[in-house]
């Protein structure tokens, strides 16, 4: 966690081992991730809209 209570996710890949594909492939479910929970996080953290 950050000093303000952030949450950083990291994760660690060889060289040898990034091709184009496996980019594609990492930033694709990193992208899928973020839209299918960011707002219910949204949601935890400031509670519904009114």
């Amino acid at each position: 966690m950050g000093p303000e209570g952030d949450i950083y996710l990291t994760g660690r890949l060889a060289l040898e081992h990034l091709t184009v594909g496996e980019l594609d492939r990492i930033i694709g479910v990193l992208y899928e991730v973020v839209e299918r929970w960011f707002g219910a996080a949204v949601k935890i953290a400031y509670g519904p809209r009114t």
